[in-house]
Formats: C-alpha cells, sequence, structure tokens
C-alpha cells in the first residue's frame, strides 16, 4: 500500500491570489485521485503531530522566532520579495514539513512508497526563506533519518530550480545528493553549476546536472540513464527522497524547461525499479509547478504509478466541472493532455550539451570515488 500524506489545511499555505504558487493545487489533486477512485490503492493519511523542535534539526532558533513574528504579524516579507508573510504562515510551512516528516516515518516503518504533495521546499536555508520556501522539509527528512541511525540517504531533485538551500545545508554531508534542473545561467536561484560538488566529507556527494532552456524528454531522460541510475546503483542509499517539481513541464510559466506530461511518469517508473533492485525506501514531495492544468495530474500519475494503477485516460466529469468552476480556465479531458500553449523542446544544441556534460561529470566523479560508471 502507498501512503498519500494529505490534509485539507494544505490549502492554508496561501501567499495571495496573485502569487504564482496556488494553493489550489492541494485540493485539486485529492479530488482528482478520489474521483479516479485510487484511495482504494493508496492509504490516506493526515500529518502526524510533531514538535516544532524538529525545525531546529535544520533551522535557527532565531530564524524559527522570527517566522512565527512575521506569522503573528501577517504582513512583509519572509526574504527579498518572493515569500511573502501571512497571517499563520508559521503553522501553514509547519503542517507541510509534519507532511514530509510523515511520509517518511510511514516509509521507514513500513517499506512502503509514500507521498507528501505539500512537501519540496528546497530553496530554504538554515536562517532565511527564498523562493517560495519557509521550511526545508527534504533537509529536516535527512536529519531526521540521520537521527534513527540511517547513514545512506539519497536525495534526487529534478525541479527545474535548483535546490540551493538543501545544497547549502548539507553541503558537507556524505549524503548522495543529485539534482537535475535548468541551468542556473538562465533561472532562478542562479546556482547549481558542475563544479558545485560539494566539500568536507560531503565532496562528490553533490551532483549538479545544469540543463539548457528548452531541454525535453531524450535531453532530460538522457540524464537519469545516464549519471542518476548508476550513481543510485554505486551508493546502494537506504531511502531516497525524491523532489520531483513539475516546473519542468513544457508550459510551466516560471521556466523554460520543455518536458511532456508522460516524462514524468517514466521518471518515477525508473525510480521504482531501481529502487526495487536495490532494496531502498522512496518518499516523493511535491515541489514546484505553477501550471494547474498540468499539476494535479502529474501528481495522481506518479501515485498510480507508486500503486501499480493504471488510470483511463479520459479525466472524470466530475473534476473537469470542478476545475473550471473554481479555476475559471477551460480544464484538461485527458490525462496525458498537453497544452497547447507549451514549449517545444530545442534541437541540437541541448542534445549536444548534456552530452558533453555527462562525460565531464563522469570523469569528475570517477576520479573521486573510483568506478561508478
Amino acid at each position: 500500500m502507498v501512503y498519500f500524506v494529505y490534509s485539507q489545511e494544505y490549502s492554508r499555505y496561501d501567499f495571495g491570489k496573485s502569487h504564482p504558487l496556488r494553493p489550489e493545487r492541494y485540493y485539486l489533486t485529492y479530488l482528482l485521485a478520489k474521483e479516479y477512485g485510487l484511495f482504494s490503492k493508496l492509504d490516506l493519511v493526515e500529518p502526524e503531530i510533531f514538535s516544532e523542535e524538529v525545525l531546529q534539526l535544520v533551522h535557527s532558533r532565531e530564524y524559527i522566532d522570527y517566522v512565527k513574528e512575521m506569522s503573528r504579524r501577517g504582513e512583509g516579507y519572509l526574504d527579498y520579495g518572493d515569500t511573502p508573510a501571512f497571517k499563520g504562515c508559521f503553522e501553514a510551512s509547519f503542517l507541510h514539513v509534519r507532511g514530509t516528516l510523515t511520509a517518511v516515518k510511514k516509509a521507514i516503518e513500513t517499506g512502503e512508497p509514500a507521498v507528501n504533495i505539500a512537501g519540496g521546499y528546497h530553496h530554504a536555508k538554515r536562517s532565511s526563506a527564498g523562493g517560495f520556501c519557509i521550511f526545508n522539509d527534504i533537509a529536516l527528512a535527512v536529519k531526521y533519518l540521520e537521527e534513527r541511525g540511517y547513514r545512506k540517504i539519497a536525495v534526487v531533485d529534478t525541479d527545474a530550480h535548483h535546490g540551493d538551500g538543501t545544497q547549502e545545508i548539507l553541503y558537507s554531508d556524505d549524503v548522495l545528493k543529485i539534482d537535475i534542473h535548468e541551468s542556473g545561467e538562465y533561472l532562478y536561484p542562479g546556482t547549481g553549476f558542475e563544479n558545485e560538488l560539494g566539500v568536507g566529507d560531503g565532496y562528490g556527494y553533490m551532483v549538479n546536472i545544469p540543463l539548457l532552456p528548452y531541454s525535453g524528454d531524450t535531453v532530460f531522460l538522457k540524464a537519469v540513464y545516464e549519471l542518476v541510475i548508476p550513481l543510485i546503483k554505486w551508493y546502494r542509499p537506504q531511502i531516497i527522497i525524491h523532489q520531483l517539481g513539475v516546473d519542468t513541464y513544457r508550459g510551466d510559466p516560471l521556466t523554460h524547461m520543455a518536458l511532456s506530461i508522460r516524462a514524468y511518469e517514466k521518471l518515477v517508473s525508473v525510480l521504482i525499479s531501481v529502487l526495487s533492485e536495490i532494496s531502498s525506501k522512496y518518499v516523493v514531495v511535491g515541489g514546484g509547478g505553477y501550471l494547474l492544468y498540468a499539476v494535479p495530474r502529474v501528481y495522481v500519475m506518479i501515485s498510480a504509478a507508486l500503486a501499480e494503477t493504471k488510470l483511463s485516460k479520459e479525466i472524470p466529469l466530475k473534476w473537469i466541472k470542478l476545475y473550471e468552476k473554481k479555476i475559471g480556465e477551460r480544464a484538461p479531458r485527458f490525462l496525458y493532455e498537453e497544452a497547447t500553449w507549451g514549449r517545444e523542446p530545442a534541437k541540437g544544441f541541448p542534445e549536444k550539451h548534456v552530452l558533453a556534460l555527462i562525460e565531464r561529470l563522469k570523469k569528475k566523479l570517477s576520479d573521486i570515488h573510483g568506478n561508478i560508471f
């Protein structure tokens, strides 16, 4: 049974109507899964209670108190202008952290996969918010696992934006961290280049794979097959935390990547296969994604893939009607329907770029660790 962590209160993480991170994404995902009858295959669980002291595994006491004060005030910004404070932002963000920790707890207790669609806040740093992220649930999950004796933990981040907060917090740790993203030359936060490999015990355990804008399925999956899978097989983690991210989608308004809707299902399916081979546990957190036309469908299809369940290609009518009523836009009619306004993958240069990048990274990592590939 696959665990699906969800709360109706997830939508309280709300930066306002004009903000690109739309809180409707959570309820729309839940309802689509419900209308597909997927909860006969998924174990729907609420986030468990955790003491707020768990936040200090990663964040400074001063920063936690600052978020609480800004949450009380309900105005201003938690960072340089991307992440507004709102009434209750501490409680809302901590609920999302609790969701990820619940998913991790279920995975290690049962060995079954777990999904928290509200997780993936990879820009938050020890003492600062950033990029819509208040607390870094990914780094917190790693430290929570380490407290419980786990020594081989991998983080795979496939969000279009580089996970600079996760990298900074875990940079000196020998946790395997693989981050495929649109190059920081073209996209926030401007980090995540191939020479950022970690320091100290963490040297060689931070693997950044920056792709060019307009990279599509072929380029993206080439990096997965040539780098991500061999690294996972070499490292043999006890558990993987996967920040999925749907902002690599071809129609996402904040990025320049060009993945199809089917790419996410292929990605998760190949990870499921390799994790089964090495007997590793698997937790998926939602990450970014700013096109409601795509995000709920991707979250539902990857949950179905984890549950080894085939879904009808036709989307249930009740969900279509609710989407159009709530969002005021045409809803997709089919599970794999592409946005007509999306980017087409560029030919030529992105492929040449990724082939050269793969060879350079293979050489660098083999020089550090020996025979991996």
